[in-house]
């Protein structure tokens, strides 16, 4: 077994994840005390909620099976909500055009908006290429925007993943 500065094993697990863990055993008892700063003490999250609603719109001429179609409109939640941020995986950092993104990941999702009613990839998208195949009417959920202020977020992102 190799021993190494707490310092060094951090860094290790920020770039190795738990292969760190073979190499050292104390390792694991760092990781936890760690990680129970934020069980101690959650991050607050803050998000706003869009929804989007599928209907169907028909013409005033004859009804058949080519004259309707399907507008989506999307509807900005004004009321910010608050969740607990203390243990799990959550997003990952993405580089796109010279610019960092953050990109939450659909089980972080599931968390907090009921999967039922949670905006899927296929939403927007007409499976079959044809319209009249596979409509979903009624309202969906998704996060609109997510922002935190506390400055442990990047080091909770680095310990859970």
């Amino acid at each position: 077994m190799i021993e190494l500065p707490e310092v060094v094993i951090y860094k290790i697990y920020v770039y190795g994840g738990a292969n760190i863990f073979y190499l050292n055993k104390n390792a694991l008892k760092y990781i936890q005390k760690l990680r129970l700063e934020f069980i101690k003490k959650p991050i607050k999250m803050y998000y706003t909620i869009s929804e989007y609603e599928k209907r169907l719109t028909f013409s005033n001429y004859f009804l058949n099976v080519h004259n309707w179609r399907v507008n989506i409109i999307k509807r900005k939640r004004n009321n910010v909500k608050v969740f607990k941020l203390w243990r799990g995986r959550i997003g990952k950092y993405v580089l796109k055009n010279k610019n960092t993104e953050f990109i939450l990941y659909e089980s972080f999702k599931k968390k907090i908006i009921d999967e039922r009613i949670l905006v899927n990839k296929d939403y927007f998208k007409d499976k079959s290429g044809s319209v009249d195949t596979n409509i979903i009417l009624g309202k969906r959920y998704d996060i609109e925007d997510i922002w935190c202020y506390d400055n442990r977020l990047f080091k909770y992102i680095e310990l859970w993943g």
